[in-house]
């Protein structure tokens, strides 16, 4: 998807927000060794190191231009020796992880035993006023797609099967458009309002043998169609501290009697 320099600019805002709440849970010692999941162009990693962290940075399709230095790496498969990190972060990428008892099941080899888990993940409030504007929205997808679309005649036996094979991908994309939509792996944006809960998310973290030690609001209320960037910031700020925040911030702890 195209993000102007504008939207990139915005969601830096955001993502720096959201770990300054995330690093007031970080040890004290600065003497440790910190992994962030799903680093993209490492521009979190950089504020992490700026502020003394050792860090090694992973995702499975690194961004460029990068920030910081981010490897190759496969969250369900971590290639580092066992009780390595004293922090595993993430931001934003658990809702996209299919394997999730086996990613938790990494996660916990790979931290030490007095370890930590940071994990700032996206929540209801949030699924609600991104599938608002998604709707809003609607006609701007619809006029791309027209503009990509294959047209459908002359339909002799060289071209048949692959205007047929485009026809249904652009069909699958228009129900996935209107009726899906999900963020992550649940089936539909309807699964998100639930399993984005508080609730739900302690619930998953404490299925697969982590404790909760603190959760708190994200920063601001804001969707994933960048509308109203940099508006109405203070409202955002007051929502989210009643609330309606875009995220929970997660700090956890592996229960060492699973």
């Amino acid at each position: 998807m195209y993000q102007s320099k504008k939207d990139i600019k915005w969601l830096q805002f955001i993502r720096n927000a959201e770990l300054e709440i995330a690093l007031k849970n970080f040890p004290i010692e600065k003497n440790i060794k910190i992994l962030e999941i799903g680093a993209g162009d490492g521009f979190m990693a950089k504020k992490i190191h700026e502020q003394g962290y050792e860090i090694t940075s992973i995702d499975q399709i690194p961004k460029y231009p990068q920030y910081y230095p981010v490897i190759i790496g496969n969250a369900t498969k971590l290639d580092f020796e066992s009780e390595k990190f004293d922090v595993i972060f993430s931001s934003q990428v658990i809702a996209h992880v299919n394997e999730i008892e086996v990613f938790f099941a990494e996660c916990k080899r790979v931290l030490k035993k007095d370890g930590l888990m940071i994990h700032i993940v996206p929540s209801t409030s949030w699924s609600i006023v991104t599938n608002f504007w998604h709707y809003i929205l609607l006609p701007k997808f619809f006029i791309q797609w027209r503009r990509l679309s294959l047209p459908v005649t002359d339909r002799n036996d060289s071209n048949k099967n692959m205007i047929t094979n485009k026809e249904q991908k652009i069909m699958g994309k228009i129900i996935n458009v209107l009726f899906l939509h999900p963020l992550g792996t649940n089936p539909s944006f309807i699964h998100e309002f639930y399993y984005f809960s508080k609730e739900q998310w302690k619930k998953k973290f404490l299925n697969n043998g982590f404790n909760v030690l603190k959760i708190e609001n994200g920063p601001y209320l804001y969707s994933g169609h960048n509308v109203f960037k940099n508006k109405l910031l203070r409202l955002r700020r007051i929502l989210a501290k009643s609330g309606f925040a875009g995220t929970i911030c997660f700090v956890l702890k592996k229960n060492e009697i699973n």
